[in-house]
């Protein structure tokens, strides 16, 4: 009995430095967790950047990346006055070349442009984003890409680019036609932008696709509000989790579900244009277009994906 006290009465005490020594440990590990983290990352950075190359100090982990804001044109420029016509800065743990001479800029880009038909992989952009197909321009090389940039350069050479000037002569004068409406035979100022940019996306969709856009304004919207989303995700700055890699560990994760809710909608309006073109085709009613060319070129031998991919690349270059 004294016994079965003595415990009971040490139990509470017990109870307490078990728990203050595990909020240690946690603390203590969380510390070293850090620690290592740091250091590892600096060690990365260190082993990454190119000798020889001159350039900013970064911060740990981070980089230059948070030293460009407000102004990365500006800043880069001003680095340039300390380091040279080429250096380099690190955003977070990927080493980035800027050349700012023109001298510099022709040597490498057009002396050199072999080496750099290799693109940079993105976490937001090609991991989240372009989950299915991506883009001619912004794809790693690859086999697949060698075989849409050969069909892409066919059905945007001379010939081809002559059959598409129906459409081009249709929607420049029905664009000559709106702005003539809406300023009154030129009495009347008005803001343009909305004309121009309906006759970009439909200019975009009727050469690749075959086909004008249809009178529907929330597709057209939704359409430029998707590629306007499309465009801030491929910003070289626009995602601090491409160079941070700790930070796509964050729970609530915005950028990502952004990117994906952009991918998802963008899917549904890329497909339905697609489907609509091959069913053109099928039924012998079609018209001279990208989509078509390639489509039908007997050499392509292009998967869904790839023509997906070439899709992407005609829409989001038009605009």
């Amino acid at each position: 009995m004294i016994g079965a006290k003595l415990h009971l009465g040490s139990f509470p005490l017990a109870q307490d430095i078990t728990a203050g020594s595990l909020l240690s440990t946690v603390i203590v590990l969380a510390v070293l967790v850090a620690i290592s983290y740091v250091l590892i990352t600096e060690a990365y950075r260190s082993k990454v950047r190119i000798p020889n190359i001159p350039g900013p100090t970064g911060l740990p982990i981070v980089g230059n990346y948070y030293q460009l804001n407000p102004d990365p044109a500006e800043t880069l420029h001003q680095w340039s006055k300390q380091y040279g016509g080429v250096y380099q800065i690190v955003l977070g743990t990927m080493p980035v070349v800027v050349f700012s001479s023109m001298q510099a800029a022709r040597d490498v880009f057009i002396g050199q442009g072999g080496s750099l038909i290799d693109k940079p992989i993105f976490y937001t952009f090609h991991s989240v984003l372009s989950s299915v197909a991506s883009s001619i321009g912004t794809t790693p090389w690859s086999e697949s890409t060698k075989r849409r940039r050969k069909t892409a350069a066919t059905a945007m050479n001379r010939p081809a680019v002559a059959s598409y000037l129906p459409f081009i002569d249709e929607l420049t004068k029905d664009l000559i036609l709106d702005l003539w409406k809406k300023g009154h035979g030129g009495t009347v100022a008005f803001d343009p932008c909305h004309s121009l940019s309906k006759t970009i996306t439909d200019l975009t969709l009727t050469v690749n696709y075959g086909a004008r856009l249809p009178d529907d304004d929330a597709l057209l919207e939704e359409i430029i509000e998707v590629e306007d989303g499309l465009s801030r995700i491929k910003c070289p700055l626009g995602s601090s989790q491409d160079f941070i890699p700790i930070m796509r560990l964050l729970p609530f994760n915005k950028k990502s579900a952004m990117a994906k809710e952009i991918n998802r909608r963008r899917l549904i309006f890329l497909e339905r244009f697609s489907q609509e073109t091959e069913d053109r085709i099928e039924k012998g009613v079609d018209k001279p277009c990208i989509q078509g060319n390639c489509l039908k070129d007997p050499e392509a031998k292009l998967s869904k994906v790839d023509l997906l991919g070439i899709s992407m690349s005609m829409v989001s270059g038009g605009l």
